[in-house]
């Protein structure tokens, strides 16, 4: 029994880290920032909600790093960022997003964070989809 077990954690584990290769072999390489979202609530009240579209790129090294370019009314930003990844999330800066979708074209991400300052509850949610170039 005990042999059973520790083939199926084995297995599971191995499952696990090709999930994680192959995302981060998908994810190599520049992407376009088809769309960006974010809605925040103050006590569960919407106070800001919008969206963005074909807003930039943004480019994934296999090394950990990479750099995005953002274009909001006419103003064009660049940055560069470190990049972390599991088979379920991806980190941007120590900014941590949910892999909603993987795919060798397309590439969904969301956040939800929550934090009360001065007895006020904020909840920010944000969701990016990314199409491969």
């Amino acid at each position: 029994m005990k042999f059973l077990v520790l083939m199926l954690s084995m297995v599971f584990i191995l499952a696990s880290c090709s999930k994680e290769a192959r995302f981060e072999k998908r994810i190599d390489g520049t992407w376009n920032i088809a769309k960006l979202s974010n809605q925040t609530y103050e006590d569960g009240k919407l106070t800001d909600d919008y969206t963005f579209n074909d807003i930039g790129t943004i480019t994934f090294e296999k090394d950990g790093t990479g750099e995005m370019t953002v274009i909001l009314f006419g103003t064009s930003t660049s940055e560069s960022f470190t990049w972390t990844a599991t088979s379920t999330h991806i980190s941007i800066d120590g900014d941590p997003m949910e892999i909603i979708e993987n795919k060798k074209k397309t590439q969904v991400w969301t956040s939800d964070e929550t934090e009360v300052v001065g007895g006020v509850t904020t909840r920010e949610v944000s969701s990016i989809t990314l199409e491969k170039q």
